[in-house]
């Protein structure tokens, strides 16, 4: 696993790794809480890029991360990109991660951004920006 990041992950600034075929995203996930699964909230931040507005990835990831109990936002960007918050218990973020580096059908993500961020608790709910 350890072998994925280092061939996939093309660059890593501050606390963020950018992958150029991120499917297998569960690589990093699991290194939240150690790849325990404990019960401690963890929170994410990403930016997806490639075709992935006008596709519905916002209403899907929002609908993905509700089914998973997950708090926080998405949003489209002025780039052509999309950027979400995640938070919640850590294999609920591991999902939505894999998720994000596909998308919904119409899709093509090129590249995803993971920025880790302490968890806040700030969010009751899942919303579209």
């Amino acid at each position: 696993m350890g072998d994925f990041l280092s061939k996939k992950a093309i660059f890593r600034e501050r606390n963020a790794i950018l992958f150029n075929t991120p499917s297998r995203l569960h690589c990093l996930a699991d290194n939240m809480n150690g790849g325990s699964g404990g019960s401690s909230p963890v929170r994410v931040r990403i930016i997806a890029a490639g075709g992935v507005q006008g596709v519905w990835y916002r209403a899907s990831a929002q609908k993905r991360a509700v089914e998973l109990g997950l708090a926080g936002w998405v949003k489209n960007l002025p780039d052509g990109s999309v950027e979400a918050v995640f938070e919640g218990e850590p294999q609920n973020v591991r999902a939505i991660l894999e998720w994000c580096g596909r998308g919904p059908p119409a899709a093509r993500v090129d590249s995803l951004k993971v920025f880790h961020e302490r968890a806040s608790g700030e969010f009751l709910a899942f919303e579209i920006m």
